[in-house]
């Protein structure tokens, strides 16, 4: 979890009343694109002082997939070190960008079956966070893939609207005037 979640506090963005959650011993699942699919990469130096900088990450989609990603933020401190992501399709010349200097906001949108992400390097001072967002290439909506092993629930809000607890206020309202007017 620390490599998707690094902070005690954090936010989650979810479309219509269901949430799906889904705790795995590999890394298949996570790296499995799907039709509206967003995440984030942090470097894991970023909340272990004493780790390295280093990953590689590729998503391989059998659809034609749409990847957007953002380099929000790579700090690089050492020569040698880089910053690569790269999306192909078999058979075609990939489109590919690498960084070797520090970078921000570097967004870019490529098509093809797979993504990859990587930062080679292994400095304790260097990091990179980037996000990323996945959607079909043909534009049509699919179903979002759902691992077969995930547990749906429903939430519902603990704030209520409607005649009851209008009348409610109401009274609450009237209580608080008699008792000013007595006084």
């Amino acid at each position: 979890m620390p490599q998707m979640i690094p902070a005690k506090l954090f936010s989650m963005v979810t479309l219509g009343p269901e949430l799906s959650l889904t705790l795995s011993s590999t890394a298949d699942n996570w790296l499995t694109p799907y039709n509206g699919r967003k995440g984030s990469i942090f470097s894991s130096s970023l909340w272990t002082p004493e780790a390295t900088s280093g990953y590689n990450h590729t998503f391989v989609s059998t659809n034609v997939m749409t990847f957007t990603f953002n380099i929000k933020k790579a700090i690089i401190h050492q020569a040698g070190e880089q910053m690569h992501v790269q999306v192909g399709l078999p058979g075609f010349k990939p489109s590919s960008l690498t960084f070797t200097n520090s970078v921000s906001d570097q967004s870019r949108l490529a098509n093809g079956t797979y993504l990859m992400i990587e930062y080679i390097g292994d400095s304790t001072s260097s990091s990179s966070i980037v996000t990323f967002e996945m959607a079909n290439a043909n534009g049509e909506q699919g179903t979002s893939y759902l691992p077969s092993k995930s547990t749906s629930s429903s939430i519902q809000s603990t704030t209520k609207s409607g005649l009851k607890n209008t009348f409610g206020i109401a009274s609450g309202i009237s209580l608080l005037i008699a008792l000013f007017l007595n006084c």
